[in-house]
């Protein structure tokens, strides 16, 4: 985490901060069900930037402006690309999924807050704005997993069908 304040004059204030947080495991789901060549490499990050800016006027008022960018990133790798089996002894074979996905949210905002008025107590009015713009994608790749059977014959395959990529965005 990073914040610095700078006044610029008495009446100025810049204000910014950067945040980062980053997670990374070699083999993600180990277990004693699980064994290594069926983990996933996993990864993932956030980051915030803000930069934000205050003016306070002689009479009390306050306009303050601000932007904001966050973003959230994971993806996830199997070992390999051997097909991944469930059998009585547990697991085998490589993780069926490769994942990829990205969220991102852009922030504008801005406020003029009028000098207080003192009539039958402290009154304060604050007109505003906030934009947000929000983004999802993702990605997605299963392959088949295999239900295997005591003797080692297969009992079911699960297949997977349909959309890979997801693309949503709001405003």
């Amino acid at each position: 985490l990073l914040k610095a304040q700078v006044n610029l004059s008495q009446r100025n204030i810049l204000t910014t901060s950067f945040l980062i947080n980053n997670f990374h495991s070699g083999h993600n789901g180990l277990s004693r069900f699980n064994p290594l060549e069926t983990t996933t490499k996993l990864a993932a990050s956030a980051y915030l930037v803000t930069v934000k800016q205050q003016f306070y006027a002689g009479n009390g008022a306050l306009l303050e402006l601000g932007f904001a960018v966050n973003q959230f990133h994971s993806e996830e790798q199997p070992m390999g690309n051997l097909p991944y089996r469930f059998t009585p002894e547990g697991t085998s074979g490589n993780f069926f999924r490769t994942s990829d996905a990205t969220t991102r949210r852009w922030q504008w905002i801005g406020s003029y807050t009028l000098p207080s008025v003192r009539s039958r107590g402290t009154h304060e009015l604050k007109f505003g704005g906030d934009l947000d713009l929000i983004t999802f994608d993702q990605s997605a790749v299963r392959r088949p997993i295999l239900i295997v059977r005591e003797n080692g014959t297969v009992s079911r395959q699960i297949t997977f069908v349909g959309g890979t990529v997801i693309r949503r965005r709001n405003f």
